[in-house]
């Protein structure tokens, strides 16, 4: 009888015999199906494109830590008690004011050490930047707030906003586009790191400069922005702290609070403001 031609198999089939105290044992191994490797390649190529670093202002990881991710962690480490990020987002007053102060001497480098001191795994970042208004606050969100993946952000803005630069109209930055700056800046921390947010009400000063727009003095109107901090806070269930009435509230004159300009920190100042900050930090378990 002739022999019949073979057609091409439509899968492998392997068989191996293994002696086991004289068992034998068989292992088959399943067909693969035609195209099942460049499928198997393109999901991996799928699963790359979604790893990929993420814009900032669209996108964000998990919070919680997958099951396979926690399981790299030592045992006697929870995800709760992982280091905290605090960013203090600001104008010169987060920065490091007027250049008069050492910073070492700066109430966000205060603030780092006594958290540490009181054994709260904190990380604090500064990143205030002299001069700025909220619209460059804005400007730069993405890199010096939304990067560090905080866990809660302190926003300090208002005095460049309301300034009025001689032979200006008004003032830099109008008192509703700071208000809606303010929002934009919450909205976009919360969506993107889901941080908790916290306003400053900005403190007193004492500077008498005549505003040239002929809307009041300097110092009075500090009191009008921070109106919008409070309104923003309410209206978006935010906390405030609130250095306005700290420094009012004080047996120290103003006067020594700031220095010959009469709107940033003195030394006692710095040291008052991060004295606010800390139990403001504390009081509502911002480091847990």
């Amino acid at each position: 009888m002739g022999a019949c031609p073979l057609t091409r198999p439509r899968f492998h089939l392997l068989c191996v015999s293994v002696c086991l105290c004289s068992a034998p044992l068989t292992l088959t191994l399943s067909p693969r199906k035609r195209g099942e490797k460049g499928q198997k390649s393109s999901r991996r190529s799928e699963r790359g494109k979604d790893q990929r670093e993420p814009c900032l202002t669209g996108w964000r990881p998990p919070r919680r830590l997958s099951p396979h991710m926690a399981n790299l962690i030592p045992s006697n480490t929870s995800e709760e008690s992982m280091s905290k990020t605090i960013v203090m987002f600001g104008d010169s007053i987060t920065h490091t004011g007027s250049g008069e102060v050492p910073a070492k001497q700066h109430w966000p480098v205060l603030l780092q050490q006594w958290l540490g001191r009181d054994g709260h795994d904190v990380r604090v970042i500064n990143s205030g930047v002299g001069g700025h208004t909220t619209e460059q606050g804005l400007a730069r969100i993405d890199r010096d707030v939304l990067a560090h993946r905080p866990d809660v952000v302190f926003v300090e803005f208002g005095f460049n906003d309301n300034h009025v630069v001689p032979g200006a109209d008004g003032p830099r930055v109008g008192f509703d586009d700071y208000v809606a700056n303010l929002r934009k800046i919450v909205t976009l921390t919360q969506q993107v790191t889901h941080a908790k947010v916290v306003l400053i009400a900005n403190h007193p000063t004492t500077a008498e400069e005549e505003n040239p727009a002929g809307s009041g003095k300097y110092k009075e109107k500090p009191q009008h922005y921070n109106r919008g901090v409070r309104r923003v806070a309410k209206e978006m269930g935010l906390l405030v702290c609130d250095l306005h009435a700290a420094f009012a509230d004080r047996e120290h004159p103003l006067e020594e609070l700031v220095i010959a300009d009469g709107l940033h920190l003195s030394a006692e100042g710095a040291r008052r403001y991060a004295e606010v900050v800390y139990d403001f930090i504390v009081k509502n378990g911002l480091t847990k």
